[in-house]
Formats: C-alpha cells, structure tokens, sequence
C-alpha cells in the first residue's frame, strides 16, 4: 500500500514556491527539519503538523501545506502532481491539469 493510501487523504494541498523567497515574520524557532533523500521536511515542534517540505537544494524550490495558513488567500489551484501516489478511490478534476510526477518547471 502506497503512504497516501495508509493515510486515507485524497491529496495534499501545498503551494509551490523558489525556496530563496521564503521569509519567516516569525515562529521559525518552532521548526523541526528532517532531512529525506530528495532534501527536508520541517514540522512544528509544538503540535507536530508538516509545514513545508524543501528541495535538496533549497533555493530551488520549497512547498508550505496550506492546511497551516491562517486566514484567506487568493492562490488558485495550478496543478494536480504526482498522481501515479493519489489514493485508488480518488478521481482528480480535469482543470486544473494533472501530472504523474512534477512538472518539468517543478525542479526535484
């Protein structure tokens, strides 16, 4: 059984961005990172949640759970990645488009 499976969610909901844009206004003390083969993951200390997951190299690129974003937000849905690990009863929208893995312009 596929990680995502175990879980039972449908899908993560993250936003992707260049990790050299990343500014912390505060709470960054609270951070646990984990380093993985294909680079980090940080958690907060206090209740443990996933924040972000980091690229090797982290100026690449980083992703934030938006499940941890306080209030509204005007980000709109761009893509669904890394399909081939979705849950066997999930069926993805067809907008946004969807991709096996991450998108060519999504450096791993």
């Amino acid at each position: 059984m596929k990680d995502v499976t175990i879980r039972w969610a449908a899908f993560a909901t993250q936003a992707f961005a260049r990790g050299e844009t990343l500014v912390f206004l505060k709470g960054e003390s609270f951070l646990h990172e984990y380093k993985t083969e294909s680079g980090s993951r940080s958690f907060c200390s206090i209740c443990g949640s996933r924040l972000m997951n980091f690229a090797e190299n982290k100026a690449d690129y980083l992703s934030v759970a938006l499940a941890c974003v306080d209030g509204e937000t005007d980000l709109k849905p761009a893509a669904n990645i890394c399909i081939e690990t979705k849950a066997a009863w999930h069926v993805p929208s067809s907008t946004p488009p969807s991709f096996e893995g991450f998108p060519k312009e999504i450096p791993q």
